[in-house]
């Protein structure tokens, strides 16, 4: 139980500090795949 919640956590953070690194105003709409719709 303890190593599970130690895995939500540890990717709920993961997941913060990729959205303050991939903050771009033109990738926010289309989802975490911004490689797909760029082009």
């Amino acid at each position: 139980m303890i190593g599970l919640a130690l895995l939500t956590f540890a990717s709920y953070v993961f997941f913060l500090i990729w959205l303050c690194n991939s903050s771009e105003p033109t990738t926010n709409e289309f989802g975490p795949y911004p490689r797909e719709v760029s082009s």
